[in-house]
């Protein structure tokens, strides 16, 4: 009796959104949390600290209300270090080393990942921890968000305030 080779082909998708970040977070050799998308999109923040501030053992520094800075356990946010797709951001105020998280609209981050233990190939100067966000990448269509908040507060007179956010973002140039 003679025997067929039959040829069996496997497809599968790959995890993305939460079962990547979970996957990630799993599979890391130090304490890595993963903050993906989907989970910043699906919650109302207005900006990268109010994002990262949702995380366990993760903390804000508030300044009338809003998120400024970042304290990954309990240490002072000057001790914590931010990057941007691995690189380096210093800090844009003079005679202080962390960095205001309160300008970065959520809408351009497609991760962020807060290293709470370091490993030996990474700087040495987040003694707390370190935040890297993943900025998004321009899709084949265009893209156009735009975000609104609003509100009254009878703080100090009473008065309206209001917050507009836009993200524009098309792929230009050779593919």
């Amino acid at each position: 009796m003679a025997s067929k080779n039959e040829e069996i082909m496997v497809y599968a998708e790959r995890a993305h959104g939460e079962a990547e970040a979970i996957n990630e977070e799993r599979t890391a050799d130090n304490i890595l949390q993963v903050l993906p998308a989907e989970v910043i999109t699906s919650l109302p923040n207005a900006n990268v600290a109010d994002a990262i501030g949702r995380l366990p053992s993760v903390t804000l520094e508030r300044d009338e209300g809003e998120g400024k800075y970042v304290q990954i356990r309990g240490t002072e946010p000057r001790l914590s270090n931010l990057t941007i797709d691995g690189i380096n951001v210093p800090s844009p105020e003079g005679g202080v080393r962390q960095v205001k998280l309160d300008t970065i609209p959520a809408d351009l981050v497609e991760s962020v990942e807060i290293n709470k233990t370091l490993e030996a190939n990474m700087d040495g100067d987040g003694i707390g921890g370190s935040v890297d966000l993943k900025t998004k990448m321009a899709g084949e269509s265009p893209t156009l968000i735009l975000d609104g908040l609003g509100g009254y507060t009878p703080i100090v007179n009473g008065r309206y305030v209001s917050q507009w956010d836009a993200t524009v973002g098309q792929r230009f140039g050779p593919q």
